[in-house]
């Protein structure tokens, strides 16, 4: 029986489904669960951004519905429930000139805000407002550039490093295998049967 063969051709065998599996794997891991995500992200925290601006035109034209404190409480979005208590779910919806309807955050859009501000003077409200306005752009601005390197590649890009990612992969499955299976196999085959020849007679050798 030739061991030594048998056990290459299982190795190899097993190092090319090694190599496929960890290909597949990686192509997944980096195209589905990096750069889709993060394109996904990128769009997402663009858009958070205009309509954060956008909130923040409306406001400095005083053109919500029942002025600035209307926008106030539409963002707290104050509620009651049924034993008469008030909870906050700090987002609310609002409708733009264009007619987009969009949710917005409170702690994106106005940090800091609390149910106070629906009882302060206009002119404390506003000066409240305009430092929340520049912490809201700055951080909405830094979300972007959070996701911008991987979220403004191309397409092509991503096929490409996707390509990149699925050969290295297969590469490392398959070599991995063979030190693993083989390497490591053969080490085992060997002290095993250097302990089993341990009980074997000496062969006493011939003379004359």
């Amino acid at each position: 029986m030739n061991f030594r063969r048998g056990f290459g051709r299982i190795t190899f065998v097993l190092s090319v489904l090694s190599a496929l599996t960890t290909a597949i794997f990686c192509f997944l891991l980096v195209v589905l669960g990096t750069l889709i995500p993060e394109r996904v992200a990128y769009n997402n925290s663009k858009n958070s951004y205009e309509n954060i601006a956008q909130f923040w035109l409306v406001w400095d034209a005083n053109e919500w519905i029942g002025g600035n404190r209307e926008a106030v409480r539409n963002l707290l979005n104050l509620q009651t429930n049924d034993s008469g208590y008030q909870y906050e779910l700090r987002e609310g919806k609002f409708t733009f000139d264009n007619g987009k309807v969009v949710t917005l955050y409170a702690s994106e859009v106005f940090p800091g805000i609390n149910k106070d501000m629906l009882y302060v003077p206009l002119n404390v409200l506003d000066k409240a407002a305009q430092s929340a306005r520049e912490q809201a752009i700055e951080n909405a601005i830094q979300r972007i550039k959070d996701y911008e390197y991987w979220g403004t590649k191309s397409t092509a890009t991503f096929i490409l490093i996707g390509i990149i990612a699925t050969l290295a992969g297969s590469v490392f499955g398959y070599f991995t295998t063979w030190i693993i299976i083989w390497f490591g196999g053969m080490a085992i085959y060997k002290f095993l049967r250097w302990i089993i020849f341990g009980f074997r007679d000496d062969i006493p050798q011939k003379t004359g």
